[in-house]
């Protein structure tokens, strides 16, 4: 799980931490893709950073 600053380069990763806003309400669950209007979403709640899942890349 790494903390990343909310931008476009973010567009089909991971959550790996629920994203609350500020009253405590619950705006993307754990697991959540993030696409370019879930961003939008976030942006609007002044929401600055996420979560992102690790990459699990497999060895040949």
């Amino acid at each position: 799980m790494e903390k990343m600053v909310l931008s476009k380069m973010l567009i089909g990763k991971e959550l790996s931490e629920n994203v609350y806003n500020h009253r405590g309400q619950l705006l993307m669950k754990s697991g959540t893709l993030l696409t370019d209007s879930k961003i939008d979403l976030l942006k609007k709640n002044e929401i600055l950073e996420v979560s992102i899942a690790d990459e699990v890349v497999e060895a040949e």
